[in-house]
């Protein structure tokens, strides 16, 4: 039940870890946004921990909010951003091809999408899904408002954004029997999903993923597709120096099961947990990793989000 601080409403998201703060039309999302710990690709035997250059408030959160309350003119300063390579999100009946840089929220079923700016994330776009699957590609009923058919998804633009094109760079419809739920498309056949409370941001850099899915907006806490592989990993290949075994276990997929293998470590004073499921390709000795990576005080409820993940993952099809 909604508790009320001050004339702001407060309430917990279901399945997230975050809180959604309304007054009156403002959307407040805060999370965690610590500095994030991964074992070094190039030094596999040592775990090194990398400051969000981006974040420079001294509250561990960031918030989400819309442009009126970042400034209008600072959000605008994000649009002259350079593009990225962009990052593909189906679902509800639409293929979207995000630009990037960028974040995709996951609050209840509606898509928020955002860039982030001194320890905030500004609401770019939100697609809010209808009571049917897009019908029609999107065409606007004014100013900031689109629509994808009678009963399908609406696109609302913030003040800041002068077109569509400005967040996607591509927009199609997706076959009638395609996921109703937001997913996010790895390229290669393969796609994850994300479940209420989670989002998806594209990685700068070399990693071998082309986004991270995260609890709420974190950028501590991850989960990342990795591969192929060319067999199936054994436990001590995810080990490095100073990281122990940590349990395995194994979760439902569509008649099948799949494996996961833990490891714990310690940086910097403080417990991390990993944990590592083999996503098998139908038909073939290869297969692909999901990493999961949180620090052990919040490792509990990650682990239920990427068991949620792991359950629903879509790999290609044999041919």
């Amino acid at each position: 039940m909604p508790v009320t601080l001050s004339m702001v409403e407060v309430c917990l998201l279901p399945g997230a870890r975050f809180v959604m703060v309304s007054l009156a039309a403002l959307v407040l999302v805060a999370c965690s946004e610590p500095i994030r710990s991964t074992p070094d690709p190039e030094h596999p035997d040592r775990a090194v921990g990398t400051a969000n250059p981006e974040v420079d408030v001294a509250a561990d959160a960031l918030l989400v909010i819309n442009a009126t309350n970042h400034g209008l003119a600072a959000a605008s300063l994000l649009e002259a951003e350079p593009d990225e390579l962009p990052f593909v999100v189906a679902g509800h009946g639409l293929v979207l091809a995000i630009r990037a840089p960028a974040v995709a929220v996951n609050v209840d079923g509606s898509l928020l999408i955002g860039r982030r700016s001194a320890g905030h994330l500004v609401v770019r776009a939100i697609l809010r899904p209808g009571s049917a699957p897009a019908s029609e590609l999107p065409s606007a009923t004014s100013s900031s408002v689109l629509a994808t058919g009678p009963s399908g998804p609406t696109i609302v633009l913030e003040p800041q954004v002068e077109s569509l094109d400005a967040v996607f760079s591509s927009v199609a419809l997706t076959p009638p029997a395609a996921s109703p739920a937001w997913r996010a498309m790895a390229g290669g056949g393969w796609s994850l999903p994300i479940p209420a409370g989670m989002s998806l941001a594209n990685v700068e850099g070399d990693e071998p993923s082309p986004f991270f899915l995260r609890p709420g907006t974190s950028t501590v806490d991850s989960l990342e597709l990795n591969g192929p592989h060319p067999r199936r990993p054994r436990p001590e290949d995810f080990l490095f120096r100073g990281a122990r075994l940590d349990g395995s276990g194994s979760v439902d997929h569509r008649g099948g099961r799949v494996t996961w293998y833990g490891v714990s470590y310690d940086h910097d004073g403080l417990a991390w947990r990993q944990r590592f499921y083999v996503l098998p390709e139908e038909g073939k000795d290869t297969c692909m990793t999901l990493k999961v990576q949180a620090r052990a005080s919040t490792s509990a409820e990650v682990f239920a989000l990427a068991d949620q993940v792991a359950t629903d993952f879509e790999g290609p099809r044999p041919e």
